[in-house]
């Protein structure tokens, strides 16, 4: 897995700021999330999210199988359904309150 994430950055070296804007947003619009460090480790919002970018990026390298696999994964591990084909960009929406939804192939955020 480690693998797989690291050769998603070298290809994408700007998904990393996307991390940095969705651990931004955890915490502004959360209040049960005191500090950027709690969002990294303990929010399944943000997780939901990081594991979508990842799984998108792959989908967007024509590796759908194991994109889908690792939504299936975020599905499981934390309750967000969003189809790596859909196309999120910037995140506005509250990542904590994402947890339990699902957003389509078609989807926009």
């Amino acid at each position: 897995m480690k693998l797989l994430i690291d050769s998603v950055f070298q290809k994408e070296p700007d998904i990393i700021q996307d991390f940095r804007e969705d651990l931004l947003v955890a915490t502004m619009r959360d209040s049960s999330i005191p500090s950027l460090l709690a969002a990294f480790l303990f929010s399944k919002g943000y997780h939901a999210v990081a594991t979508y970018r990842i799984a998108h990026s792959i989908y967007c390298q024509g590796r759908e199988s194991l994109a889908r696999y690792l939504q299936s994964l975020n599905s499981e591990l934390f309750g967000a359904d969003i189809h790596p084909a859909c196309s999120v960009g910037r995140v506005r929406f509250s990542v904590v309150r994402l947890c339990g939804g699902g957003l389509g192939r078609r989807g926009r955020g």
